[in-house]
């Protein structure tokens, strides 16, 4: 295509050369029309390759079939009046070929299109050779049936969703038998009894199961032996007999673990101890909606995901709670985690922190390079234990440098002096002081010093101040903070401007 101009452009210019009707005769013109009929064919495939190559339903096919062969009845749904014999599937065929995405819907007219092509094209055809995503949604056991006629070998993704588990184990058969290539497979749940056409994915790097899929020795040996797996994504629940996975079935290459629902604290240790420490640069971790009974030793967990070395991204949201809702809160040493050199983002959310001003120097020496630090409890049973001060933004802009999102609480009633104090970071930065503390007479205080360390502060989605009390003052400071970083830019640009005419003036004098 030309780099300046549109296709719009060219044809412009391309028929505006063109003889008027009837002078076509005249020695030279008619190689003029067989030019324009070339460069309409020359457009021609690739806008029909682009028309085609996304496919909300496979339903639109079937107006490339002949229009005496299919009807639509009085409540929508398409019906095949006539079978299409032979060459009458050609322009469906050529259609069906520029298919890249396609989004197989649940439907009887889906049903019927399906049927008559798994009868009318030969079996040596594949109608959809260009077929490489494919999401299947309320797929019937019927419907399951006619799915080689959309299976090709160079499908890359699949996302299966809300199909009953008979199909489902229909529809993984034909895809392990069909799409051996399959390196993105996404379903709401999978079968246990199925998970062995797992193995037939060779090629699989990314599994996600978002209801889960029922772990076992079994399973975790056919996992961990895809040698191309690099993310995971399942549920955990209580699943004792994981206890006996060999150290041997390791997940060796698994780069992006993510696991959820999770209720049960061994559990969760056991499957940790099965991936490869240096493999991972990406963990999360969520508990169920019911808070954990039986987490107690929140350092044992630490302990294990230390041995992480490579993680980039940690996000821990746990619905911790105290056996006694009055015991004295409990903050648990990130200390473990120092060993996380090439951590860019942490979230411990929901989870009982100890950390005080003091404490930010040696997390900036642990994580130089991290980007986002979220240390926010939303839950009533999770108490954070700081004592950190405002003082700790400017700490935050100090150590670390790259700093562009902190949700944390800290003491905001006594806010430090902003005499002297040179602005501490000139990047944009999202912050969220949760549940923080004022104190009436100095919450002006607190928006010059905030304004004074990270004048580029700002909101996202969220107010960057939010919390239970004084709410109303953190509003006023949310609109005060860019008000004073603005009067501060404005006046420093005053001074330097009165000192370069100050030097222009001694200049002068000096001659």
């Amino acid at each position: 295509m030309h780099r300046c101009l549109q296709i719009t452009e060219i044809f412009s210019a391309i028929l505006s050369a063109v003889p008027a009707h009837g002078s076509f005769k005249r020695e030279g013109k008619k190689s003029t029309y067989a030019s324009v009929a070339r460069t309409c064919k020359l457009f021609y495939e690739p806008a029909m390759d682009a028309a085609w190559a996304i496919l909300p339903d496979i339903v639109p096919l079937v107006a490339s079939l002949p229009g005496d062969s299919w009807a639509k009845s009085d409540d929508g749904e398409i019906l095949i009046v006539r079978p299409p014999e032979g060459d009458e599937w050609q322009r469906f065929l050529r259609n069906a070929a520029r298919v890249e995405k396609l989004s197989l819907q649940g439907s009887k007219s889906a049903t019927n299109i399906l049927r008559a092509a798994r009868l009318g094209v030969s079996t040596s055809t594949n109608p959809f050779s260009g077929l490489r995503d494919l999401i299947l949604k309320d797929i019937d056991l019927e419907q399951a049936s006619y799915l080689p006629v959309i299976l090709n070998s160079s499908l890359r993704s699949v996302w299966i969703m809300k199909c009953p588990y008979i199909a489902t184990n229909a529809l993984l058969g034909h895809l392990g038998h069909l799409c051996p290539t399959i390196e993105v497979f996404h379903a709401l749940s999978i079968p246990s009894g199925a998970s062995g056409v797992l193995l037939h994915f060779t090629s699989l790097k990314q599994l996600t199961c978002r209801n889960g899929m029922e772990l076992t020795p079994t399973i975790l040996s056919h996992l961990s032996s895809l040698p191309m797996l690099e993310t995971f994504t399942n549920s955990l629940p209580n699943m004792r007999s994981i206890a006996g996975v060999h150290s041997l079935t390791a997940f060796k290459f698994l780069r992006s673990l993510h696991l959820f629902e999770i209720t049960d604290h061994p559990t969760l240790l056991l499957l940790l101890k099965s991936i490869h420490p240096t493999s991972l640069s990406s963990l999360e971790l969520s508990a169920a909606s019911q808070p954990l009974p039986n987490i107690a030793n929140m350092t044992e967990l630490l302990i294990a995901i230390s041995r992480f070395t490579t993680l980039q991204l940690l996000n821990i949201n746990l619905n911790f709670r105290y056996e006694n809702q009055d015991d004295e809160p409990i903050g648990y040493s990130i200390l473990p985690l120092h060993t996380l050199r090439d951590l860019r983002h942490i979230t411990l959310r929901n989870v009982p922190v100890s950390i005080d001003d003091q404490s930010i120097h040696l997390l900036g020496k642990a994580w130089p390079n991290l980007k986002k630090l979220d240390f926010s409890s939303y839950s009533t049973g999770a108490h954070h234990v700081t004592k950190l001060t405002l003082a700790a933004l400017g700490l935050f802009a100090t150590y670390f440098p790259q700093l562009g999102h902190v949700a944390i609480a800290l003491d905001a009633t006594s806010p430090p002096s902003t005499t002297g104090l040179e602005p501490r970071s000139s990047r944009p930065i999202n912050l969220f002081i949760e549940a923080s503390p004022l104190d009436e007479r100095t919450w002006p205080d607190v928006a010059a010093y905030i304004s004074a360390v990270y004048p580029k502060a700002y909101d996202y989605k969220r107010s960057i101040f939010s919390g239970a009390r004084n709410d109303g003052r953190w509003t006023d400071i949310i609109r005060l903070v860019p008000v004073l970083a603005r009067a501060r830019r404005e006046e420093e640009q005053r001074v330097r401007s009165s000192l370069r005419a100050e030097e222009s003036q001694c200049a002068d004098s000096d001659q």
